[in-house]
C-alpha cells in the first residue's frame, strides 16, 4: 500500500469529517468529531478486490479535488454488496450496488458508536423501500440520484445535497441513466437486525 494511497485515505476521512460537522444535527456534528479523531491512528489494512471492478469510479470526474481523492484511495477502500450473502437484499439489486463502510464495527477503524463510510448505486437500479433503527444521512458526493421517503415521490438531488432519514422512517433510492455515489452515516442503534427491505427475506430476520 502506498503512501500516496493512504495520505489520499485521510483526506476523504477529513471531508467526510467536514460534511457531516456542517450537517447541522447534533448526531452529525458527534459523527464528524468521531471522524476527525481517527484521522491520525488509522492504520492501513489489507482489503480485498472491489467486487464492481472499479465500476464506481466512473460516477467521478477524476479532475475534480474529491475525484482524485478517492481515485488514489481506492485501493483501501472496503467495498461489498451489502445484503447479498445473508438474502436481505435480493441479488439482483445487491449487486448494482457497493457499500464501504470506513468507521464502526465491522470498519477498518473501529467505533462502536456510529457507522459511517460511502455508498454507490448503479444506474438503472431501484433500491426498494426499506427501514432501519438507526438515524441515517447521506450526503451525495457524485452523479444524480432519486430519493423518497414513505409513501412520497421521488427527488432528485444531486452532489453537496443531504438527505435525511429518521429511525424507522421508510425510504427508497432510484439512480436513472447515470450512477451515483454518496457518503452515508448511522446513528444511534446501528445494529443490522432492524433493517427490512421490501425485496428480500428482511422481514423474517428483523427484530
Amino acid at each position: 500500500m502506498t503512501d500516496i494511497a493512504q495520505t489520499a485515505f485521510r483526506s476523504l476521512l477529513a471531508e467526510l469529517q467536514r460534511l457531516y460537522a456542517a450537517e447541522g444535527s447534533a448526531a452529525g456534528e458527534r459523527t464528524g468529531a468521531i471522524i476527525g479523531a481517527a484521522i491520525s491512528d488509522f492504520t492501513p489494512v489489507p482489503l480485498g478486490q472491489d467486487p464492481s471492478n472499479g465500476a464506481w469510479l466512473a460516477a467521478l470526474d477524476p479532475t475534480l479535488p474529491l475525484g482524485a481523492t478517492l481515485h488514489a484511495a481506492a485501493p483501501l477502500i472496503p467495498w461489498f454488496h451489502a445484503g447479498l450473502d445473508d438474502g436481505r437484499i435480493g441479488a439482483e439489486v445487491a449487486r448494482r450496488m457497493l457499500t464501504a463502510e470506513l468507521i464502526g464495527p465491522d470498519a477498518p477503524i473501529f467505533n462502536a458508536e456510529i457507522r459511517a463510510g460511502l455508498f454507490w448505486q448503479g444506474s438503472q437500479t431501484d433500491y426498494p423501500i426499506r427501514t432501519h433503527a438507526a438515524e441515517e444521512c447521506f450526503v451525495m458526493l457524485a452523479g444524480q440520484g432519486a430519493w423518497a421517503r414513505d409513501d412520497g415521490s421521488l427527488d432528485l438531488r444531486g452532489p453537496g445535497e443531504y438527505i435525511f432519514h429518521p429511525s424507522l422512517l421508510p425510504h427508497r433510492s432510484s439512480s436513472d441513466a447515470g450512477s451515483f455515489l454518496a457518503a452515508w452515516r448511522w446513528s444511534g442503534d446501528i445494529g443490522w437486525t432492524s433493517y427490512h427491505c421490501e425485496n428480500g427475506i428482511a422481514a423474517q430476520l428483523s427484530c
